[in-house]
């Protein structure tokens, strides 16, 4: 049992990291959570414009998601532990700019192998970040 006291005139020593770099922290998983939610609430909705545009069928279409989360479940934990390995902040950062670079490729996608491709480019960062 633990007979510390805390004085009045001191402040309490908290666990973690400093205030000003907890923020930034918190930030930055808010910021990746919310676009890898969003990413995958508009591809959701967007299924049935993306099989017209590409001529795809139900069945074929579906794949736009599964990739996606395929992709991130599939390397989430290996992130995780490159992350102590390389450090978090180095694969956030990376795993943010290949998502932001493959949702440049998705809107780009010509085919629908080559938004699959670049889907799963972007599960990959989502993973990442």
């Amino acid at each position: 049992m633990s007979t510390e006291t805390i004085s009045v005139n001191e402040p309490a020593v908290s666990d973690g990291l400093p205030a000003e770099r907890r923020k930034w922290a918190v930030t930055a998983i808010f910021t990746a959570l919310t676009m890898a939610s969003l990413d995958t609430a508009i591809a959701n909705i967007a299924l049935p414009a993306i099989a017209t545009d590409l001529h795809a069928g139900p069945a074929d279409v579906i794949w736009v998601v599964n990739v996606y989360q395929i992709a991130v479940v599939a390397t989430l934990l290996p992130f995780a532990a490159l992350g102590e390995i390389v450090g978090h902040r180095r694969i956030y950062l990376a795993g943010l700019l290949l998502f932001t670079l493959a949702s440049l490729a998705c809107a780009c996608a010509w085919s629908l192998p080559s938004l699959l491709a670049a889907r799963a480019l972007q599960g990959l960062g989502a993973s990442a970040s």
